[in-house]
């Protein structure tokens, strides 16, 4: 009985792992090839590249080739797939002078198709050929609906390129950490571009491009590249053909470093003839904002208009009246709050506001200029030459100073260019949102009330409790009491609203986050697509508070009371009490 009891067990032991290598098993494709000795009328093998999550497989031809579908049509393919898998599609119906061709491969565990699309080859690209040449994010979060974002690609090397096998890649951050998974890349595929030209791709959702060429350039919106061109300011780029980099834009190869490098700004070639990871000495930075239209391309001004020039001009939209080296570009991009830095050109003052005093005031500031280098002058003591993002600055003895005691020297190669010099004052200031959110409060009766810049507070009625501004482990902190009076404590948040009716609310400069599988609620110093919340009516002047993107098992998560943590937090949403919440706006 026990020989039979344990011959019982392993058939159905054998049949268990059976059953499972079937449901594990992969069925795929595992390469695409038109081998020489199958097609002796091909130069060489061509092999195809497969990209696994989309199921294509595609095809590079020479021109000459590509336009020949009589010989396309004779193309045997040779194909790789995976153990216990066999290609279903016969040889017969493999016809390549059409594009795309669909080949379907099965295995006992399932049927898989691939679609092979053939297309033309690009020029040949070498390093020195092809450059970033401007980079324009005029867009800061609050008014990201206008995504005033472009990139220009411009053609250095004296040829027509076809720029079919470069591809234009994102390099994505969110909030200071690098989210490969969230990558981006595309080939310019379709883009011909003479020599000294450039091409400028543009947000599909910025209105202030008007033309589709200007001194035969080439201008696109990203619609037909996969929305590549709606960065976060701390994103970076990288063209690449073959596998190889060939031009880099932002820190450390295009794998970045600032929290905010490339947030409100405007970067355009300063000389920059050749190929390096990225220097930003290369660059003549200046401030980008959504009122200065200096990317714009609808032939309104022209003196404002630098994008889509073979040779970008220097920036002479806010500083045309100034003469003279001068400082384009003051910001603390690697801080996890904004500070407000004014800088004068008429006076030579550079006024510095430190908003939170238990920050350090030795800092790391990025400054860009119009000259060749910057000079720091400390207690009138020459310090060197200032590197942007890497030298350390006290900023101690500049506080309220009348004195000078900090000083910057920019300098010009140019013989004649005289040296201008920046004094800078700094201030500490500590955050005043109280004279912004105290008063009084009511709530609303309908979401057509909230509109941007309204500040608001969420009230649980279950529980008597408003959502609080202190961040415990993963949660907002509890603040017993209803909001008709701000008291010290409670989270009151500046609202901004977008086209698609979905909102952001920032306490102190940050953001309301949302975990993105829920089960968590932050005040994060950047925003992220977790950032974004909507709303839905729960009756009786309530509301549901959801998340736009967050999700955990494809469900999505919204403002919760967490009760056996006193805190308020995210979670798969439904109907209960814990989610339904009052909107007070102040008055």
């Amino acid at each position: 009985m026990k020989k039979i009891f344990t011959a019982l067990f392993c058939i159905l032991y054998l049949t268990f792992i059976s059953c499972a290598d079937e449901e594990t098993q992969e069925t795929r494709i595992t390469s695409f090839e038109f081998k020489k000795s199958s097609n002796t009328f091909i130069p060489a093998a061509i092999k195809g590249v497969i990209d696994e999550d989309s199921k294509l497989i595609t095809v590079s031809f020479d021109s000459d080739f590509y336009a020949d579908s009589a010989n396309r049509s004779l193309l045997k393919a040779s194909i790789g797939v995976t153990g216990g898998t066999t290609v279903v599609t016969k040889a017969s119906d493999m016809n390549f002078s059409e594009s795309p061709v669909l080949i379907t491969v099965a295995s006992s565990a399932k049927t898989v198709t691939y679609t092979v699309k053939i297309r033309k080859a690009g020029s040949a690209v070498l390093k020195n050929d092809v450059l970033f040449t401007e980079y324009y994010n005029g867009s800061s979060y609050n008014s990201k609906g206008a995504n005033n974002q472009c990139l220009e690609i411009s053609n250095v090397s004296e040829k027509t390129l076809d720029l079919s096998d470069v591809y234009l890649n994102r390099h994505v951050w969110i909030d200071g950490v690098r989210r490969s998974e969230l990558d981006q890349s595309v080939p310019l595929s379709g883009v011909t571009l003479d020599s000294g030209k450039c091409l400028v791709l543009y947000s599909q959702r910025c209105n202030w491009f008007k033309t589709s060429s200007v001194n035969n350039s080439t201008f696109m919106s990203d619609k037909a590249f996969n929305g590549i061109i709606s960065f976060t300011g701390q994103d970076a780029f990288t063209l690449s053909t073959k596998g190889n980099v060939i031009d880099a834009l932002g820190p450390e190869n295009g794998m970045g470093s600032g929290l905010n490098w490339g947030t409100e700004k405007q970067m355009q070639a300063n000389d920059r003839t050749r190929y390096t990871s990225y220097d930003e000495s290369e660059w003549l930075i200046t401030k980008a904002t959504n009122v200065k239209k200096d990317a714009a391309k609808d032939g309104s001004d022209a003196t404002n208009e630098t994008a889509g020039y073979s040779k970008p001009r220097a920036n002479n939209t806010t500083y045309k009246n100034t003469a003279g080296n001068i400082i384009t570009y003051f910001e603390f991009e690697n801080l996890n709050d904004p500070y407000e830095v004014e800088v004068n050109h008429n006076t030579g003052i550079i006024t510095v506001n430190f908003y939170m005093n238990e920050t350090s005031l030795i800092q790391k500031p990025a400054v860009s200029c119009s000259g060749v280098k910057i000079a720091m002058i400390v207690n009138g003591k020459n310090k060197g030459k200032f590197k942007s993002n890497e030298t350390a600055v006290d900023f101690a003895p500049s506080v309220n100073d009348e004195n000078q005691r900090l000083q910057f020297v920019v300098t010009s190669k140019e013989s004649g260019g005289d040296p201008k010099t920046y004094t800078v004052v700094t201030k500490v200031t500590p955050y005043m949102m109280d004279s912004k959110v105290e008063g009084t409060y009511e709530p609303v009766s309908d979401i057509s009330e909230i509109k941007t810049g309204d500040i608001i507070m969420f009230y649980l009625p279950s529980e008597s409790y408003t959502v609080g501004s202190t961040v415990t482990g993963n949660y907002l902190a509890e603040y017993e009491g209803s909001p008709e009076t701000y008291q010290s404590g409670m989270a009151a948040f500046c609202v901004t609203k977008d086209e698609k009716e979905q909102y952001s609310f920032t306490w102190k400069n940050k953001f309301l986050t949302s975990g993105e599988t829920g089960n968590a609620l932050l005040l994060k110093k950047a925003p992220s697509s977790m950032s974004l919340w909507k709303f839905r009516s729960a009756g009786e002047g309530k509301f549901y508070v959801d998340s736009v993107n967050a999700k955990y098992s494809s469900k999505s998560q919204g403002l919760e009371y967490y009760a056996s943590k006193s805190a308020f937090s995210t979670y798969t949403v439904n109907e209960t009490d814990a989610y339904k919440f009052q909107i007070y706006k102040k008055q």
